[in-house]
Order: structure tokens, then C-alpha cells, then sequence
């Protein structure tokens, strides 16, 4: 399983669009097993959800994200989790 954090500095964020970066980790056995860093491409209305699927991630946390993004992600078969907020 491939979780991804939208982050800022060394925080998730609130604005899932414009975060700095998603801190991915891969997770075997309940274990993390591996962890990187993908940068953000530049902003673009509905891009985001095609290039987390590009990356096999299985789940996005974030603080919070547009319901048209929710619903893009959830029909790539992504899950999303708002209300995620504090350090990584």
C-alpha cells in the first residue's frame, strides 16, 4: 500500500492543490517500508488525481481538497482522508 501525504514544510496541509510536496510511504505488513518525497507539478484544474494515480498511491491524506477532486480520486480508486492536520 502506497499512503501519500500533501504537505508543506514538515506538515500536511490544508490546501491540497497548491501543497508543496507528497511524502510517500510504502507500507508492507503494517510496516513502513520505504519513504520519498514527490514534488507537486504546477497547479492545474483536475491534474492532481491522474498523476497520484501515476504513482500508485492507494490513499491520499490531506486537509482538505475540493469536492471535485475527492470525486476524481475516488473514481481512480484512490481513497481520500480530509481533516488530517499536524506534523508528518
Amino acid at each position: 500500500m502506497r499512503v501519500a501525504l500533501a504537505v508543506d514544510g514538515k506538515n500536511v496541509t490544508e490546501h491540497f492543490g497548491h501543497c508543496e510536496k507528497f511524502v510517500v510511504f510504502t507500507i508492507e505488513n503494517q510496516t513502513i517500508v520505504n519513504q520519498e518525497d514527490i514534488q507537486n507539478p504546477p497547479h492545474q484544474k483536475g491534474l492532481l488525481p491522474k498523476f497520484l494515480k501515476e504513482h500508485n498511491i492507494d490513499v491520499v491524506l490531506v486537509g482538505n481538497m475540493g469536492q471535485m477532486a475527492v470525486e476524481l480520486i475516488k473514481q481512480l480508486g484512490i481513497e481520500a482522508l480530509r481533516g488530517v492536520s499536524g506534523s508528518i
